[in-house]
């Protein structure tokens, strides 16, 4: 399930579009089970590599699992990550590198509130996994304003379940007065 096997169709054990979530399974077995041996933490940390790994999708994942299981050499993958043409994997590098960065945030503020997706779903991404409190109310807004069952709807929600962002979510779901928009987006999940 490596790269290299994914690229020669012939010897490829699945179809080539499936590889990468597989591959990313097998990395989070091993970050779960085993990521401070040696041969564990060169493994991934090829595959947080935008050189290894072509799959931006693996490689997010990957500093995902790295990030929760406080890897000792999680600052190394950070570094890697960092240089990540891909945004949603920069971001989160970013985001766990120096979560307090006024720059940073007010950038996720600006793209909470675009009218391109793509924007919208990187921070929200990147929630899912990292949780900045400060934001929850431009998440609410995301979720408010978009359509039950959607996927930016999805995506929202799943950015406001951490305990933090869910805290401060309630405080405003409450106070506007918008708990069955929100249970509607909820049942429609």
């Amino acid at each position: 399930y490596s790269p290299d096997n994914e690229k020669n169709y012939a010897t490829a054990q699945r179809p080539p579009d499936e590889i990468p979530a597989i591959r990313s399974w097998m990395l989070s077995a091993l970050i779960r089970s085993d990521v401070e041996d040696t041969e564990s933490r060169r493994l991934l940390l090829r595959h947080v590599s935008q050189s290894y790994e072509p799959s931006s999708f693996v490689r997010y994942w990957t500093l995902a699992g790295l990030y929760h299981r406080r890897a000792s050499f999680l600052n190394e993958a950070l570094d890697i990550a960092l240089k990540d043409s891909k945004a949603e994997v920069k971001a989160l590098a970013r985001a766990i590198k120096s979560p307090d960065d006024a720059k940073l945030i007010e950038e996720f503020r600006r793209d909470l509130r675009a009218s391109k997706y793509e924007r919208v779903w990187k921070v929200l991404r990147v929630l899912r996994m990292f949780p900045i409190p400060m934001l929850a109310n431009y998440v609410c807004a995301v979720l408010l304003k978009s359509e039950p069952g959607s996927p930016t709807s999805y995506d929202a929600l799943y950015a406001l379940s951490n305990r933090a962002m869910a805290a401060e979510a309630v405080k405003i779901v409450h106070d506007h007065n918008e708990i069955e928009q929100v249970l509607a987006h909820v049942i429609s999940a």
